[in-house]
């Protein structure tokens, strides 16, 4: 089989996610125009999008995945086949996502609330480590510091949009050169280290946008039924 060369935003949420404004449908049609091959879908702590929905768009590679919430930060969850319990150490969260046949990245590694990044112990037991985060703030800075955490524990690099908006998908994407589109190929080819970061960070207008739709929502939710 020839090899492809894809391109994946590997982070992306759904209004599955408590703090997302986008539909699935959204995000698959954003993607295409964007010039996309695919996503995955990582919401936060939820059951991944199944095998059989990610594979009926033919047009567009749909990874299912979990933003999974460990005790000590985020862990992406890709590949995933089903839930991945939030709340417990890095080390058995990874096993977790092993046991369910995924791979385990770190999200946005030196964030302030979520990043596993701050103790190296804890990143050096993921699969990969996400470097370019779009959503991130002091983005340059971020992006510098992941990066030289990656080189020093030798893991596989990614990049992701962490969008919650349908407007900011695809502003970062990992390039994935893959023995074909296949679950399997890209996992494979991510742990490989066949992959190149590019992308850019979300600009402040787009950041606050996602801020008013969340006061928005909660402000709805917190309305009397008429």
């Amino acid at each position: 089989m020839s090899r492809r060369v894809l391109r994946l935003d590997l982070h992306v949420h759904t209004r599955r996610s408590y703090d997302a404004f986008t539909t699935l449908e959204e995000a698959i049609s954003t993607a295409k125009q964007r010039g996309l091959d695919g996503l995955a879908i990582t919401d936060h702590d939820v059951a991944p999008v199944s095998l059989d929905q990610a594979y009926a768009d033919r047009d567009m590679i749909l990874i299912p995945g979990i933003e999974v919430s460990a005790k000590d930060g985020h862990i992406l969850a890709l590949g995933v086949s089903g839930p991945v319990p939030r709340g417990f150490p890095v080390g058995d969260t990874v096993d977790g996502i092993h046991d369910l046949n995924g791979i385990a990245v770190v999200a946005h590694p030196f964030s302030l609330l979520h990043g596993v990044g701050w103790n190296p112990k804890n990143a050096a037991l993921a699969d990969a480590i996400e470097v370019l985060n779009s959503n991130s703030n002091l983005f340059s800075y971020q992006t510098w510091r992941s990066h030289r955490l990656a080189q020093t524990l030798q893991k596989p690099i990614t990049a992701g949009s962490d969008s919650h908006i349908p407007k900011t998908i695809g502003n970062a994407y990992t390039v994935v050169e893959a023995e074909g589109t296949s679950l399997d190929a890209i996992l494979s080819a991510i742990l490989r280290g066949n992959v190149r970061p590019a992308g850019v960070s979300t600009s402040m207008i787009d950041k606050l946008s996602k801020v008013a739709l969340r006061i928005k929502s909660r402000v709805l939710a917190g309305r009397d039924p008429e």
